[in-house]
């Protein structure tokens, strides 16, 4: 679990997105690259899975459309 205070997103030159995250390290910060061009917001759940980072946070669903 990162808190919304303890996270940074990260826009490099070729327009893809990153997520800083506090590592083991004091001070020192472990960026992940995001499949997605959305930042995430709030609180997340980083779920390490085959060798993968799942990041998981919470949308407002009114804003979704319904299936």
């Amino acid at each position: 679990m990162v808190r919304a205070d303890n996270y940074n997103t990260i826009v490099d030159g070729r327009g893809r997105l990153w997520l800083a995250v506090p590592g083991l390290e004091p001070r020192r910060m472990v960026r992940i690259p995001l499949s997605t061009t959305v930042a995430p917001t709030g609180t997340l759940r980083l779920i390490l899975r085959g060798g993968r980072v799942e990041v998981h946070y919470q949308i407002d669903a009114a804003g979704m459309r319904s299936s």
